[in-house]
């Protein structure tokens, strides 16, 4: 590699941070590359693992090895996004998700354009990078992971220019993996895991579903109509299922369920203050107590209530990044790293001089965070008048991660939102002064949520719908297709 050649970080490699990092693969000029960072050998294709962890015999389709940068396809959904225009000025919008311009993946309730998604090399550059690391922390300019790659001449530590951090969310108990899987990051402890999990459901005849969000839902319905002769109860705290969407979404999915034997508990929750779960979910007495006094005999409750944002390492590098209430990372509609006015104090001080004592060896990079904190004030509306620039205006938040102006969180977001930091990022590097930032909204919410083994309620802006023919591998291959994933031995 060149000594001028400049690092593009991408942390995470799932579908917002795959989606960046293809794109930059493509658009970055010689000067950098992209790096691609994820600690798991393969991705993991989240949306198919409730399905995964009841059903056997498919586990293994749920890693997709990952693509490599030097492949020669090309990814024309880029264009094709970029034909969507409407609203605002520099906005990305969907305001029909048309059949002709979309397909909802029959995998999961991911949104995904058609093209093929492998990522490529527009420029000729064959240094873009994927490292299998964890990253255990970021500096301004830098990020030190768990291991070196001495084979590429690389230390543990590893600097940037740019940054687009998209390390999602932390899964709900109930899909939450072990230490030991987590740490191992390998298919075929991914694939062992999912396999205890079937094995923790098949043994167990009384199950309680703690939340019914996506995830809940596809859990009680995929266990009642795998094990029809199993109890399976799914409680609730509002009075309606998916509040954020259509309300005929909550009938559809309650008539599924009713016709399985599902049992429904709206606007109660579980009391745990005297019930002891394992790690996998058994409960030592037999029974649980809602808040509204009633007692569910039970030997396995599943936790389905919500993900936790993945920030950490943002929170330690700018704390008043974070939102103290709900752990999301503020960003601006230009996708970068934003601080919340109240909560900078002397941290902005601190960050400030720091940056000064670094100003003649970093001047490059200093240069472009000057323009980027200018684009980044421009791109903060009124609306969000409580958010100012960061300190680290060349850091990106995508996907579950940011809290970015009430957008849905789900795959499709996150690779939505990609498009907007990758172009932003390569407007700065190329000092693009005359053009505005990509400016993010978010559109109308889309899911596709399965209610049985081969049943299916989607919907897509305003447009609801049911499918019954839903094959009961959820068409993984078609995933690993739409990744540019060789289909021959889905076992590798």
């Amino acid at each position: 590699m060149a000594a001028a050649t400049k690092n593009v970080l991408v942390l995470g490699g799932s579908y917002a941070g795959g989606r960046a990092a293809r794109l930059l693969s493509q658009q970055l000029p010689p000067t950098h590359r992209v790096i691609l960072i994820d600690r798991n050998s393969h991705h993991n294709h989240l949306y198919v693992f409730p399905r995964y962890a009841v059903v056997k015999g498919h586990e293994h389709k749920a890693f997709i090895p990952y693509a490599k940068f030097d492949n020669s396809k090309t990814d024309n959904a880029a264009s094709q996004s970029r034909s969507l225009k409407g609203g605002r000025a520099g906005e990305l919008v969907r305001p029909h998700l048309s059949a002709e311009l979309h397909r909802v993946d029959s995998t999961s309730n991911i949104l995904l354009n058609s093209g093929p998604q492998n990522p490529t090399n527009g420029h000729g550059n064959s240094d873009h990078l994927i490292l299998h690391a964890a990253v255990e922390r970021i500096d301004a300019n830098s990020v030190k992971l768990s291991k070196a790659f001495p084979e590429l001449g690389m230390q543990d530590t590893i600097e940037f220019e740019y940054m687009v951090y998209a390390l999602g969310s932390i899964m709900p108990r109930s899909l939450q993996m072990d230490s030991k899987t987590l740490q191992s990051g390998t298919k075929e402890s991914g694939t062992n895991w999912l396999q205890h999990r079937q094995r923790v459901i098949e043994q167990n005849d009384r199950i309680v579903i703690a939340g019914g969000g996506a995830l809940g839902i596809q859990l009680a319905s995929d266990i009642k109509n795998t094990y029809p002769n199993k109890s399976v109860t799914l409680i609730h705290s509002r009075d309606r299922l998916l509040p954020r969407f259509d309300p005929q979404m909550h009938d559809i999915i309650v008539e599924a369920l009713t016709k399985l034997d599902v049992e429904c508990i709206l606007q109660d929750r579980i009391e745990l203050t005297n019930t002891t779960l394992d790690f996998d979910g058994h409960v030592e007495e037999k029974r649980v107590m809602t808040r509204n006094g009633r007692r569910i005999e039970c030997d396995l409750v599943l936790m389905c209530t919500g993900q936790k944002p993945n920030t950490e390492l943002l929170k330690q590098l700018s704390p008043s990044s974070i939102d103290p209430a709900t752990n999301l990372a503020k960003v601006t509609r230009s996708m970068q790293l934003a601080s919340l006015k109240e909560h900078l104090g002397e941290e902005q001080t601190e960050a400030d001089t720091k940056a000064d004592t670094k100003a003649d060896a970093k001047s490059s990079v200093d240069a472009t965070t000057n323009a980027a904190a200018i684009d980044m004030r421009k791109s903060i509306p009124e609306s969000y008048s409580n958010l100012a620039p960061s300190s680290y205006p060349h850091i990106y938040v995508i996907g579950d991660a940011a809290d970015a102006y009430g957008a849905l969180h789900a795959g499709h977001t996150g690779w939505n939102q990609a498009e907007f930091a990758v172009g932003n990022i390569i407007r700065q590097i190329q000092q693009d002064t005359e053009s505005e930032p990509k400016l993010y909204y978010a559109g109308k919410p889309a899911i596709k949520l399965t209610t049985g083994l081969h049943s299916a309620v989607i919907q897509l802006g305003d447009d609801i719908t049911v499918n019954d023919n839903c094959p009961v591998d959820l068409d993984a291959a078609s995933a690993w297709r739409f990744s540019g994933a060789d289909t021959t031995d889905m076992r590798k």
